[in-house]
């Protein structure tokens, strides 16, 4: 009777310890699948802005080479929504420390588009002309670019805090 009892006591303390056990190594799991989506998606963040940002300059330049060159805009670099709609996403859900800065961002890139838009049109008066419009792109351009760099270096601080949590 008492190696009965004994064993049933070894067993449940077993069965405890096994449970237990894998409870830990779930929650271990977990936070390992959180970690690498996060990682992934700070990643993606910082290819956005990248890919964001070349889309700005890019652009400014072919209006600087078409007014002072005689080069061809190309109509299709007028619109990247895809590219701000997953960075805007991604930023939102996984850090929304960079809203604020993102949306300047996007600001700047509607004043290049707008430029751009009227470049295109080909408005002829004196306060709009090509080489005007271009070089305020341009502008708008080189101040986005200041930006993007800001929001990389918030990002790479929210990785590094991440990170060393």
């Amino acid at each position: 009777m008492i190696g009965l009892l004994g064993t049933l006591i070894g067993a449940t303390i077993a069965g405890i310890f096994v449970v237990l056990s894998n409870r830990q190594r779930q929650s271990f799991e977990r936070a390992k699948e959180k970690r690498e989506l996060l990682l992934a998606k700070f990643e993606a963040i910082h290819k956005g802005l990248v890919a964001y940002q070349k889309l700005a300059n890019e652009l400014s330049m072919q209006m600087l080479s078409e007014a002072g060159y005689g080069g061809k805009l190309d109509p299709n670099k007028l619109s990247k929504d895809a590219i701000l709609s997953d960075l805007k996403m991604n930023v939102l859900f996984y850090a929304p420390e960079l809203k604020d800065i993102v949306s300047q961002i996007e600001q700047k890139h509607k004043l290049i588009g707008s430029h751009a838009a009227k470049f295109v049109l080909g408005s002829n008066d004196a306060d709009n002309s090509k080489e005007r419009m271009a070089g305020n792109a341009a502008i708008e351009a080189a101040e986005s670019q200041k930006l993007t760099e800001e929001a990389e270096k918030m990002l790479a601080d929210l990785v590094s805090a991440y990170i060393n949590a």
